[in-house]
């Protein structure tokens, strides 16, 4: 077993735990699949700049996944063990011991659950969906650094003191040379493993920093509020640099909120918005929705100008990894590629079904068998300056924030949430109490441009500003 990424060692301190799951079956299921997931979590918020709260929780699950019959099983356990520190040296004391305690209760019973996870695996699998599949061979990962061993041994007190230089970092980046009000800092340590009978002794080991905290609202620094800004990646040095090159807004004069007419606008939106519409997108691009949906491969529905990936091979991302969740070696599959919708995201159940090849996209969610999902999630960027896209639009809106999501089927209404008015090709204060409607396979079927400045949105959508020649605004609020 290879824990990819920076750093050395073994992805579980228990790997006969796999192979005693998949001798537990042997005889009654032809192919079989074992997983293991730990995952420590220590959060710390900060208040005005100081540590307020912090808390620390550790997750760990056991699944097997059987096939028999041409049918598939599945079954999980999973223990969850959670503390909360409200002082340095206290915090990381009961930390220590609660790491402790769930140790010597999970081994405990460890064994004891195998057996019935594997009589559930198999007894799942006589009413289970239909598989037609074979699980993944054996198979060299995708290079790909998601492990920082400094943060894995991260504690309260680390935590605290990585959230201040954080903070203080993100306050440079602002311009007012404040910090915000409100930050939280939470370090996820993650082990993953994942044995089958084809062969497959996978497992890594990864990190992921997550970062949010109250964004300025309003223009010119007017006032804070909760925007919900966050950010999630896999190393410091990476939050370091998405930090230094944030652009979360154009810098406007201070005025009163102005309400745009409702009407059809020309509408640039922020990497945050442009997002929104992305997630929707390769949501409806996996699996059996990727067939049913009106996204489904074929003829050209957007501007050439659209380019869209996932890639979970990307140094430093929240969702990358060097495999997915049925072993298979992460890639980049392409969605939309000059306006075409051509790709589909699959796991191994899914691609049989529609006769295409798995793109490495398995996803498990807690206690839940692998299903195709997105992962980092890439919109091109263009060969235009912000200032040249608010010159080209003259008259419209900026929308940095909208609230909500698409429909399956493509239709929207999307309140936003931080906006500004462009008069005369520049940002001309603030804007609000107006919503977004429409329908994203019709209205992004003529793109002003993109930009060249592209930021990471929420952690899982790197993408740029986009100008569309016109949205319809409604009034709302």
């Amino acid at each position: 077993m290879t824990a990819h990424g920076r750093g050395e060692g073994s992805a579980a301190p228990h790997p006969e735990l796999l192979d005693r799951l998949l001798a537990a079956v042997k005889g009654r299921a032809p192919a079989a699949e074992s997983f293991w997931r730990r995952c420590r979590r220590v959060r710390v918020t900060l208040d005005g700049g100081r540590p307020a709260r912090a808390s620390e929780s550790v997750t760990e699950e056991v699944a097997l996944r059987a096939l028999v019959g041409g049918r598939a099983g599945f079954a999980a356990a999973g223990c969850v063990g959670r503390g909360d520190a409200r002082g340095d040296a206290r915090g990381d004391a009961r930390e220590a011991g609660l790491a402790a305690a769930e140790a010597d209760d999970w081994e405990g019973e460890r064994w004891e659950r195998l057996a019935r996870l594997a009589e559930g695996a198999v007894a799942a699998a006589t009413g289970g969906p239909a598989a037609g599949y074979g699980l993944a061979p054996a198979a060299p990962p995708t290079p790909v650094n998601v492990f920082d061993p400094a943060l894995a041994r991260s504690g309260v007190r680390h935590v605290a003191r990585l959230a201040q230089r954080l903070s203080g970092a993100l306050g440079g980046t602002s311009g007012a040379g404040d910090a915000p009000a409100t930050m939280s800092v939470e370090v996820q340590d993650i082990a993953v493993a994942l044995h089958n009978t084809a062969g497959a002794r996978t497992g890594y080991r990864k990190t992921v920093l997550c970062l949010s905290w109250d964004a300025t609202r309003g223009a010119g620094g007017a006032g804070r509020g909760p925007a919900g800004v966050a950010l999630a990646v896999s190393t410091l040095d990476a939050a370091l640099r998405e930090l230094n090159r944030r652009q979360d807004a154009a810098t406007a004069p201070r005025s009163r909120h102005w309400r745009p007419p409702a009407r059809r606008l020309p509408v640039i939106l922020g990497p945050a918005a442009v997002a929104v519409f992305a997630r929707a997108l390769a949501a409806a691009a996996c699996g059996r929705r990727a067939a049913a949906s009106a996204l489904a491969p074929g003829a050209p529905r957007f501007d050439p100008a659209l380019t869209l990936w996932d890639d979970a091979t990307i140094d430093g991302a929240a969702q990358s990894a060097p495999w997915d969740a049925e072993g298979v070696p992460s890639r980049r599959t392409a969605l939309v590629r000059g306006g075409a919708i051509v790709g589909a995201l699959h796991d191994l159940h899914s691609a049989v079904r529609a006769r295409a090849a798995t793109s490495a996209s398995a996803r498990r969610a807690w206690l839940r068998p692998p299903a195709p999902r997105p992962s980092n999630i890439i919109v091109d960027g263009g060969a235009r300056d912000l200032a040249d896209l608010l010159a080209d639009v003259g008259e419209g809106v900026v929308v940095l924030r909208l609230a909500g999501v698409p429909e399956a089927g493509g239709g929207y209404f999307l309140p936003a949430t931080l906006a500004y008015r462009v008069k005369n090709g520049a940002a001309a204060g603030p804007a609000a109490n107006f919503a977004l409607r429409g329908n994203l396979l019709r209205d992004f079927s003529s793109v002003i441009g993109l930009s060249r400045e592209v930021a990471w949105a929420g952690g899982d959508v790197l993408a740029p500003y986009l100008a569309v020649d016109g949205l319809e605004v409604v009034h709302w609020g």
